[in-house]
């Protein structure tokens, strides 16, 4: 009797437990998935063709991961810019509890450019992403991202002038390259240097070496020829010493303005 009894005494409960469950288990059914931006990286440089970004979809019942497509996500910006996103790739096929969708787009004109500088949002579309119960995400702002490219080029500053040697054949000098986000190493060489002097004297600057002191300072070792061969009293005068316009750029393919660096006094 009292075994009975007690056996009877936890029905109840058991039968609360499982009407909780079975609560909790409708409740979840009927519960939208959630969205929420995963990847979607500032824009520092010109030139890129697209832009790519991720949102991560979760729901405790499972995604539909057929719902994902292209036609999500619009993407809205500066100038009334605005595009929706197309699929590139979903994680999963299956209809699991956490799915990361990839989409992409296409800057304004073609490509990133100084004048797409600000803010871009992305809004997740309604009636798009679905859980495995026909429910839908909600429409709303999942972030932004920023699109900031330098447009201002490098500087050129010219070491001071020692003089040339008398009957030397050559003249060295250095030019220190600064850029407040990176230079471009490969954009500097020959070239990047006109001296001009008396009697006609045209000679590019042949680069020697370069000492990279961080990714926005560089120093740069350059020589010229002296006229005739070597350095002599028929060669007196001024050399002006020219910085070629964007010659040298930074990463963002901003170059470095025409300038006169210095002149060269040749008093022998």
């Amino acid at each position: 009797m009292n075994a009975t009894h007690h056996g009877a005494a936890h029905r109840p409960l058991q039968s609360k437990a499982l009407v909780e469950t079975l609560e909790h288990r409708l409740l979840l059914s009927g519960m939208p998935p959630g969205a929420h931006l995963a990847s979607a990286p500032d824009i520092a440089s010109a030139g890129a063709s697209s832009y790519e970004f991720a949102v991560l979809y979760s729901d405790e019942v499972g995604i539909d991961a057929a719902s994902i497509g292209s036609g999500d996500v619009r993407v809205t910006g500066p100038n009334q810019y605005a595009e929706v996103a197309q699929i590139v790739s979903v994680s999963s096929a299956n209809n699991g509890t956490f799915v990361t969708a990839k989409y992409r787009i296409t800057p304004p004109g073609g490509s990133w450019s100084t004048a797409d500088n600000g803010i871009y949002q992305m809004q997740l579309l309604g009636n798009e992403v679905a859980d495995v119960n026909a429910n839908f995400a909600a429409p709303g702002t999942l972030g932004s991202f920023k699109v900031a490219i330098d447009s201002v080029g490098p500087t050129a500053i010219l070491s001071p002038l020692r003089g040339a040697r008398k009957n030397g054949h050559v003249f060295r000098f250095t030019v220190t390259y600064r850029d407040d986000i990176g230079l471009e190493p490969s954009s500097i060489g020959t070239g990047d240097i006109l001296v001009l002097g008396p009697n006609g004297y045209k000679q590019y600057a042949t680069l020697l070496s370069v000492h990279q002191r961080g990714a926005g300072n560089s120093r740069a070792l350059y020589e010229i020829s002296a006229p005739g061969g070597t350095w002599d009293s028929p060669d007196r005068g001024n050399y002006c010493i020219w910085m070629v316009g964007k010659h040298v750029t930074d990463i963002s393919g901003n170059g470095v303005k025409k300038a006169r660096l210095g002149v060269l006094k040749i008093r022998m």
